[in-house]
């Protein structure tokens, strides 16, 4: 929809601004340095480019084996995408050649267009706008055509005129990278959809602050009045459902469970079996004298409350699926080669990520599974130490 419009766009530019072209090479160049610089950084803490290739690629083209999930989207969603492509068809075909005034309309929809984007991001739904509120992107990916459509007044730089395009773009961009793991990525694609909001909302206040000159001072005072009580009305149902309700919940929630207690995480406030077993598995590595850990799978957090480092190459916490035979291979050797290696154990936590599948037999599992013993169990944990073919 967004490419549609950008065809029937007839961008009017202001003349050549210059400076664009260099704009645009200074970006590519920055994005080149920061990338070289990232590599440089990753590279200083010990992994070569091979590891940055395999977890930033192979690694990642393996996650749709381990963790598939369904793209959260009610049938209310293609509905609004129809209608929405419609209305982008309707408005590229009739929009006039040469710049005109807009209704005041043209700029109150843009603004409710910009709030209810902005407003789903944020995954505040006051008015029950979203056809599928576990989606946050779901309604600003139909609307998001909005932003690329300039005013009819608009006679606008290059500057803006390509951001106008690019940044709808990147947000369609940015939202099919929730395939095939539609979990955190949802949250992170949500972000380059909020200067699109703003853009449409700074757009109808171009409009209504032109059609308000023209008409004159009365009639735009008595549009004021009619968006002040709207704005006014807007506000108050989003503090009371946003914040007021969900915040003394929270603030109960947090204050009636017990503080984890553990070296960076003394603010979090956990169910009480959790804080018990986590101190419990903490409180074990330190007896036992642990030089090194591993958990299957991996709680990262632990290696933070146990200030212990965990075992190159970093393992992600469903590393019995997403890592192949070489790089568990090295975690071995890390582990073999360290005096006191330990293990911690859920096979509930396991099985979630499993799905019913078998284990696959490769070498951090058989490792853990032929050369480490339990010792205790505190909840879904066990904490295992290693026999004498663990190490040397």
């Amino acid at each position: 929809m967004a490419a549609i419009v950008a065809v029937g766009l007839r961008l009017r530019w202001r003349g050549r601004d210059g400076g664009l072209d260099r704009w645009l090479i200074g970006a590519a160049a920055g994005f080149a340095i920061a990338f070289v610089a990232i590599l440089v950084a990753i590279m200083i803490t010990g992994s070569s480019l091979s590891d940055v290739y395999g977890g930033v690629v192979t690694e990642a083209l393996r996650v749709r084996e381990v963790n598939p999930g369904a793209f959260p989207m009610a049938n209310q969603v293609v509905d609004w995408a129809i209608a929405s492509f419609a209305l982008a068809l309707l408005c590229a075909w009739s929009r006039p050649a040469e710049p005109g005034p807009s209704p005041w309309w043209s700029g109150a929809l843009r603004i409710v267009t910009g709030l209810v984007i902005l407003l789903g991001v944020a995954n505040v739904h006051p008015l029950s706008l979203s056809p599928s509120p576990q989606n946050t992107i779901s309604l600003p990916m139909v609307l998001v055509w909005v932003a690329a459509f300039a005013p009819g007044t608009a006679v606008e730089s290059q500057f803006k005129g390509f951001l106008r395009v690019f940044l709808p773009a990147l947000a369609v961009a940015e939202g099919l990278q929730v395939y095939p793991v539609p979990g955190s990525q949802i949250g992170i694609a949500a972000l380059t959809f909020v200067p699109v909001g703003a853009l449409c909302v700074s757009d109808g206040l171009d409009v209504l602050r032109t059609w308000g000159a023209e008409r004159g001072r009365l009639d735009l005072e008595r549009f004021a009045t009619v968006a002040t009580v709207g704005l006014i009305a807007l506000t108050a149902i989003m503090a009371l459902d946003v914040v007021v309700r969900p915040g003394i919940n929270y603030a109960t929630a947090y204050k009636n469970q017990p503080s984890l207690g553990l070296p960076g995480g003394t603010d979090l406030h956990l169910p009480e079996d959790q804080v018990q077993a986590y101190q419990a598995m903490v409180s074990d590595l330190h007896r036992y004298r642990c030089t090194d850990f591993i958990g299957y799978p991996n709680i990262n957090s632990l290696y933070i409350w146990s200030e212990i480092e965990p075992p190159p190459p970093a393992a992600p916490g469903v590393w019995h699926l997403a890592l192949t035979d070489k790089p568990q291979q090295r975690i071995v050797n890390e582990l073999r080669a360290s005096r006191k290696p330990c293990v911690i154990r859920s096979e509930n936590r396991a099985a979630l990520w499993l799905g019913g599948r078998e284990v696959p037999q490769r070498p951090l599992v058989r490792y853990i599974f032929s050369d480490f013993r339990p010792v205790q169990t505190v909840g879904e944990f066990e904490f295992m130490l290693p026999k004498p073919s663990a190490t040397g």
